[in-house]
Order: C-alpha cells, then structure tokens, then sequence
C-alpha cells in the first residue's frame, strides 16, 4: 500500500531551506575546477562524523561545514535565517576565499543575495562588509 505524505507548513519550508543551501553549494562546485563537490550518504574522516551524513562539501576530498540538513534544521524563524546564512558562509566558504576565490565569490553573492530579504538594512551592510 503507497504512502501519503502530507506536506505541512514545516516540510515545506524543509524542502526551500534545503534546495537553498544545496544550490549555493552546486553553484560554488561548478566553479572549482573539480576541487570542491557535494558528497551525498557519504562516510567520512572528519573527527565530527558520527554516521548517518547527508550532503556536505568536500575540499580536495576534506570535509567543510556540517551536514547541509544541519544548517536546515537550524532555521526555524527569521533571526535564525541569519545566524545560520552566517554559519553556512563562515564554515564552507570562508575556508576557500583564497583556495578557490570563484568558488567563494559566486557562493558569497548567493548567500548575499538572500541575506537582503532577511537582513535589516544595518545588518546587511555589516555582513556584506565580510565578504570582499
């Protein structure tokens, strides 16, 4: 017998938050000459695995930043948006400003772009002085 699955307002929102996260990382992939890539169900070396990993990005086969699904389960209202675009930014593109600074620029103006509608208008010129 198939299974019904009701989307409900917290699903949804789920699945935006993650598709998100995850095209920030797809964009920042493309333009890393091959030295970044999203691992996906993938074990992994990093003291912090523990099993059971999703999607992370993998830097010369290195793990950066948490399980992408972590940054998601992070965002339950507006000031959380902010501390986890913080987060996912500081953690997986941060490292790679001088490694692969394509990569880091095209991820950095997504997670700008997406910042505008969540930031107030102080906070987003604060935060958008980081990144160049």
């Amino acid at each position: 017998m198939p299974t019904t699955v009701v989307e409900n307002d917290w699903f949804r929102e789920f699945k935006t938050a993650l598709g998100t996260f995850i095209g920030v990382a797809e964009e920042a992939v493309k333009q890393s000459g091959g030295r970044l890539r999203l691992a996906i169900n993938e074990a992994d070396d990093s003291p912090r695995y523990e099993g059971g990993a999703e999607n992370f990005l993998k830097l010369d086969e290195k793990r950066l930043g948490n399980d992408i699904e972590m940054y998601v389960f992070a965002v339950g209202n507006v000031e959380d948006w902010k501390k986890t675009l913080i987060n996912f930014w500081e953690q997986n593109f941060l490292p790679i400003k001088d490694i692969l600074p394509e990569s880091y620029r095209v991820a950095s103006e997504r997670i700008l772009s997406l910042s505008k509608s969540i930031f107030d208008e102080n906070e987003f010129k604060l935060f958008s002085a980081r990144f160049f």
